[in-house]
């Protein structure tokens, strides 16, 4: 039996409340123990009831034994006061046998790093008036700070006997306003990348960096904040400086990212109020790719606080990717953030590492070829998100920004990214606006940067950046209405350009004919087997193994390894023209030792997933004319291969042979054995993530 009291009608008016969990609703899976609560001492007696509640299903309960040792329960509250404000702290309590103490005990922390600590109350002392008894009973108090708290800690101490419910606990201190509400807009792509925003056409024009929440943490950042005033977080400074983005073109702002939900909601009310969108930061400190990924309260709470403002056009998970390790992380991340919110793409700024990250080379880099570098690293990234924005930055010195040209590097960005992509993906630029040694962009080069960028292909574009710290120049800090306001003017012409010719560049970019790139997966219904010579398995269907692998291995005899693959591509539209097809792989494990050959042959007779074998497996047309042939590197890297089947989805389609699938064969199989040569393509069971088979139509 639930034992519940109702709640008092108008008891919680305050529409913000800073404590996540207030309730213990969350428990963490792991630990089994309210999220964001930290137990500090007799965890075996602090525990989540879900039998007793004042509101909702559970409350905590501290349940102190005859040992008299501390129970102990800490909860972080994070305000980020931009002035000092009285906080209000209020919750329920229920006991049961309690010879206390009962105590609640908090830690303040301030925005200027110094802090203090104190006891608040004893719960039982003042029960000594009013029976502190079984039913519930709230509590309130006030604390009334000298500065700007950065927040509070709580701690709920029982010590003694008996057993205490806490319940409903709730943080606010008034400096917020009115929020507005909630309505959800729908984001959509077509299938060659253009935006709607419920139903109607939208290309962004955005300013990154906007909303710098100071912590004063460095004392440069106190510095600057002194000079740039307005970089500083307050409500009316968020109000000036999102009017004066709003008044330079700009459409849409990427802000900056903050452990404050209150300051991201401000930020995105006002850019409401001002008619722009707003695409919002999730990174560290919400989300740090370099942890495991915190599925948790804190990052769930982030997304449902803001997936249904109307001013929300999108996320970005982590600006620039550092490293290939944290691809994996990524994906979890991503697909996390679809299912609490799949209305609002995933915005992924891939940075300059795709032309010339060397840990995609594997060991040795000073070998590598800069060409394989680049795709490899952009077909890796294109699952990474909806939306792919490449930020090739051209200024690179004071020296550049004097000079004429920017190259063509945007171009190549652009246009390699939107051959990485598949239907419903888009391509943004994230171009330059930040000092590369000190040197800004002119006005006519960012010009320029911007008509490259449509001519490529571009389907939004984000400038980096309204405010930013140059590490190269000795962590100077600028802000680009003061640093550069010759620029800053400029961009008042440069979006209106941008505006007036968008949809124009737009247009002529999608051929009258309709060319489509369609993507086909073989999911959890998908075709594919692998057959081994190897382990005693020639004659044993092996079309569930969680892995299919290609080439050979040679211990005391020869094993070989084919993969089939087939897709059905029955959907595609009849009376088209195939331009290209390719099939992609993704390198799971495996040790060659030297390159491995891997070549994508048709297969000329049917077979069944469930039944074929080493020994009764289909014929493939070996021909060389007929193989797309791909080179597994010597030194083993997880990555995408893809191969060119254009030809072969052409027969197919018209009909001159019949779709029996690929098979993959090492083109070593019948010459030199090669110790241990192994490769392993694919993902898990019958789900092959082809994430780019794109039978363009």
């Amino acid at each position: 039996m639930l034992i519940r009291h109702a709640r008092l009608a108008g008891a919680e008016t305050a529409p913000w409340n800073f404590v996540a969990n207030p309730g213990f609703e969350e428990i963490d899976p792991e630990s089994m123990r309210p999220s964001e609560w930290n137990i500090m001492y007799g965890g075996e007696s602090i525990s989540v009831d879900s039998a007793t509640a004042f509101s909702g299903s559970s409350s905590l309960r501290l349940d102190a034994r005859a040992d008299a040792a501390i129970r102990e329960v800490r909860g972080p509250v994070y305000l980020y006061q931009w002035k000092a404000a009285p906080v209000t702290i209020s919750f329920y309590t229920r006991e049961k046998n309690a010879t206390g103490p009962v105590g609640l005990y908090i830690f303040r922390g301030y925005m200027d790093e110094t802090g203090d600590e104190g006891p608040l109350a004893d719960l039982l002392a003042e029960a000594t008036s009013t029976p502190f008894t079984s039913d519930w009973r709230r509590h309130e108090y006030t604390v009334t700070p000298t500065k700007p708290l950065r927040g509070l800690t709580l701690q709920f101490d029982n010590i003694g006997t008996g057993a205490v419910w806490i319940d409903d606990v709730r943080v606010s201190d008034g400096l917020e306003g009115a929020m507005t509400p909630p309505a959800r807009k729908k984001v959509v792509f077509s299938e060659t990348g253009e935006m709607t925003v419920d139903g109607e056409p939208f290309f962004p024009i955005s300013l990154m960096n906007v909303g710098a929440f100071w912590d004063y943490r460095n004392p440069a950042q106190a510095d600057v904040a002194a000079v740039y005033g307005n970089t500083r977080f307050t409500p009316e400074n968020a109000e000036e400086n999102i009017r004066d983005v709003a008044a330079h073109g700009f459409n849409t702002v990427n802000l900056a990212s903050s452990a404050s939900i209150r300051n991201t909601q401000i930020y995105l009310d006002i850019a409401q109020r001002h008619g722009l969108k707003a695409i919002v930061y999730v990174g560290t400190p919400i989300l740090n790719l370099a942890l495991p990924l915190n599925k948790g309260y804190s990052f769930t709470r982030y997304i449902k606080s803001f997936r249904d403002h109307p001013a929300l056009l999108g996320w970005v998970i982590e600006d620039e990717p550092a490293s290939v390790s944290a691809f994996q992380k990524f994906r979890d991340a991503y697909d996390y953030l679809k299912t609490l919110d799949p209305d609002h793409p995933i915005i992924n700024v891939t940075g300059e590492w795709p032309w010339e990250y060397p840990t995609l080379c594997g060991e040795l880099p000073s070998e590598c070829d800069p060409s394989r570098t680049r795709e490899k690293a952009l077909l890796a990234l294109a699952p990474l998100g909806d939306v792919i924005a490449p930020d090739p930055f051209p200024i690179t010195s004071a020296a550049a920004a004097l000079q004429g040209g920017i190259g063509t590097r945007i171009a190549r960005y652009v246009t390699q990214s939107r051959e990485a992509i598949g239907p419903k993906q888009a391509v943004w630029a994230a171009l330059q606006s930040f000092p590369a040694n000190l040197g800004y962009p002119r006005p006519d080069q960012m010009q320029g940067m911007t008509n490259e960028a449509l001519a490529s292909g571009a389907q939004g574009l984000m400038y980096f950046a309204y405010w930013t710290v140059e590490h190269l120049s000795g962590e100077q800090h600028f802000f680009l209405p003061i640093s550069a306001p010759d620029l800053w003017e400029a961009f008042k012409s440069v979006n209106a350009n941008t505006a007036l010719v968008a949809p124009a560049v737009t247009a002529a970019r999608v051929p009258k004919s309709g060319v489509q790139r369609i993507l086909f997966k073989p999911g959890s219904e998908g075709i594919d087997a692998v057959v081994e010579e190897a382990n005693g398995h020639a004659n044993t269907p092996l079309g569930s193994i969680e892995r299919i692998s290609a080439g050979i291995e040679f211990n005391t005899y020869r094993l070989r390894f084919r993969p089939l693959i087939k897709f059905d591509l029955s959907s595609l539209p009849a009376g088209k023209k195939i331009d290209r097809a390719v099939l992609r792989l993704y390198h799971t494990q495996g040790a060659t030792g030297s390159e491995l050959p891997i070549a994508a042959y048709g297969i000329v007779a049917p077979w069944d997933e469930a039944t074929v074998t080493f020994e009764n497996q289909p014929l493939a047309d070996a021909s060389p004319s007929a193989a797309a042939e791909v080179t597994i590197g010597a030194v083993f890297e997880k990555s995408w291969y893809r191969w060119d089947i254009t030809k072969l989805v052409q027969d197919w389609y018209a009909g001159a042979q019949p779709n029996y699938g690929v098979m993959l064969m090492d083109t070593l199989e019948e010459i030199t054995p090669v110790s241990d040569q192994l490769a392993v393509v694919g993902e898990s069971g019958d789900t092959i993530q082809v994430v780019k088979p794109a039978r363009a139509v």
